[in-house]
């Protein structure tokens, strides 16, 4: 109380900031409410922690609103694009999210999140059903990844599959068979099939072997 106006507001970010740091959600967002609501220095700051907290709690709509009219402002736009492309993915809302994605990609391609967002964009054009662009994006990926996600091999597995390239379809199903559930079973599944186009009929027999011995999913036992 015996602070100046602007130290007072000086504080209250430095308390925000400190106790997100500590993930201390609840008193953070006091903080940053209010400096949302009454500080002109510190409004689109607080704005973008606020729309943090509601994102790591799960508030998705309420922090895509925030991000969304964060974009514009050039301090947070990087931050912003690259929480809205999250964002839409985790929703399912993959028009949005390759829209993003393909915004973030122009405006910052060097930046460290591009692994990411080269992982959303494959996956979200694999959904998409543009196996090509899927691919080009997964490629990109797997260049800056050394252990990629197994759903995300087994979506670059059926795509390279699609398209006729069914080594490479091979090396990247036998990566997603590595797991011991119903994603590891489907891809234990294609593989056969993909060592069928190469005519190695010993590994599709083991292949088809593997997918059959397990029953996370019947139909494909």
């Amino acid at each position: 109380n015996y602070l100046s106006l602007k130290d007072q507001e000086d504080y209250a970010f430095r308390l925000g900031y400190a106790e997100l740091q500590k993930a201390n959600y609840a008193k953070a967002r006091a903080s940053f409410s209010q400096l949302n609501r009454n500080s002109s220095k510190y409004r689109d700051a607080s704005a973008y922690y606020l729309g943090y907290i509601d994102f790591r709690e799960g508030n998705y709509d309420s922090a895509l609103n925030t991000f969304d009219r964060l974009k514009s402002n050039p301090e947070y736009r990087e931050e912003a694009l690259f929480f809205l492309t999250q964002g839409h993915f985790i929703k399912n809302d993959l028009k949005k999210a390759i829209t993003e994605g393909e915004n973030y990609m122009r405006s910052y391609p060097n930046s460290k999140n591009v692994k990411e967002i080269y992982r959303i964009l494959g996956n979200s054009y694999n959904r998409e059903h543009d196996t090509n662009t899927s691919i080009s994006y997964y490629e990109k990926y797997l260049q800056l990844e050394e252990k990629p996600l197994a759903q995300d091999m087994y979506m670059l597995g059926t795509s390279y599959y699609i398209t006729g390239k069914y080594q490479k379809a091979i090396d990247a199903l036998k990566y997603a068979a590595s797991t011991n559930d119903k994603l590891g079973q489907a891809a234990y599944m294609e593989l056969g099939q993909a060592y069928l186009k190469v005519n190695d009929s010993p590994n599709a027999l083991m292949a088809f072997d593997a997918a059959s011995r397990v029953n996370f999913d019947p139909a494909v036992s």
